[in-house]
């Protein structure tokens, strides 16, 4: 097995994983907002901005979950590679 110790990569992959719940974080937030304006009598002005804020956050967890991810497991595997045949176990 190889063994891969980055701390630049430990820390893209520790930082992918504060964004991406800071983003779900953040949707709940807006979720509880605009349900907290529709129970009002008469809801404020910004709850249609509040619903195009989810949309927005949506789509930046659904990048971050899919391309995103994607690169940073690409880039981990190719350390990997690297790290294998450093090591001398790359057959």
């Amino acid at each position: 097995m190889t063994k891969i110790d980055y701390p630049a990569l430990k820390s893209m992959a520790e930082h992918y994983e504060l964004v991406l719940d800071a983003a779900q974080e953040y949707r709940g937030f807006l979720i509880d907002r605009l349900e907290g304006y529709k129970m009002r009598d008469t809801p404020p002005d910004g709850t249609e901005i509040v619903g195009r804020n989810i949309d927005r956050v949506d789509r930046f967890i659904e990048i971050m979950e899919g391309e995103l991810f994607d690169v940073l497991r690409s880039v981990v595997d190719g350390i990997g590679v690297l790290e294998a045949v450093d090591q001398g176990i790359w057959v």
